[in-house]
């Protein structure tokens, strides 16, 4: 059994490792929770990437690990590693086996079942993040910080703060999901409290009035196109965006036809 930690890294390298020696992985919560602490058990700390470079040699595998198309095999893992599903795992896993085993390039190029499911993951990450950027609106609470409503699936709050800081480097960033604040602060220390309040305050904002008086103005009935709609304002976001409750109302007007 290869043992990692809780890191993209240490990930990457047990799933090399198993499949090098043959063994299974696990995390540490998995290992330290469970009958598996009786396990025979080896951590990927205990291999240098020189050492399991040497024995990717031997066996004339996984060279691709220490170029290019390593890194963007990492890149890929970044995203997935954030899915919401711990199925997640097992998709990564037989990904980095398969291109191991067989070369990487059926992963990257998308020409294996191992690579198709791997950047589905990838997509519903990826596509989560670039939607929140564009669709969250801060309103501002007093005292330098600024607040918004978001609506998440996966694990992607560090991404998103990190794309704030950018565009608000000066402000402390908070943003509310499913009840609960995600909180940067002006040092960038992320942590959690009761969303409750902020979440009021948020919905409490003018602005989310004067945007739907605005987009009532635009709208145009008979050029009503929800197909269109729904490929730039995906359904699932439909009820949380101050428009997308107007594309609810037409939506459901052609449901009663």
């Amino acid at each position: 059994m290869i043992r990692y930690n809780n890191n993209i890294g240490s990930f990457f390298k047990a799933c090399v490792l198993g499949w090098i020696l043959e063994e299974d992985i696990c995390s540490e919560e998995e290992w330290n929770g469970t009958l598996l602490q009786f396990a025979s058990v080896v951590d990927e700390r205990a291999y240098t990437w020189e050492v399991i470079k040497g024995m990717l040699q031997k066996k004339k595998k996984g060279q691709w690990i220490f170029d290019n198309r390593g890194a963007r095999l990492k890149y890929l893992l970044l995203y997935v590693l954030r899915h919401r599903d711990d199925k997640k795992y097992g998709i990564c896993k037989k990904a980095i086996d398969y291109g191991l085993q067989h070369g990487i390039e059926g992963i990257i190029y998308k020409t294996t079942d191992e690579g198709k499911a791997l950047y589905k993951l990838y997509r519903s990450v990826f596509g989560e993040i670039h939607a929140i950027c564009g669709f969250a609106r801060f309103v501002p609470l007093g005292q330098g910080a600024l607040a918004a409503k978001i609506q998440l699936e996966h694990h992607t709050i560090d991404f998103l703060m990190a794309y704030f800081r950018q565009r608000y480097p000066a402000h402390t960033l908070i943003l509310v999901n499913q009840g609960r604040a995600y909180i940067c602060d002006e040092e960038d220390n992320i942590y959690e409290e009761e969303g409750k309040d902020f979440e009021a305050a948020v919905e409490c904002d003018d602005f989310e009035k004067f945007w739907e008086t605005y987009y009532r103005a635009q709208y145009i009935p008979q050029r009503k196109n929800l197909r269109l709609t729904a490929r730039v304002i995906r359904k699932k976001y439909w009820n949380w965006l101050q428009e997308g409750k107007i594309i609810l109302e037409e939506d459901r007007k052609d449901g009663r036809k």
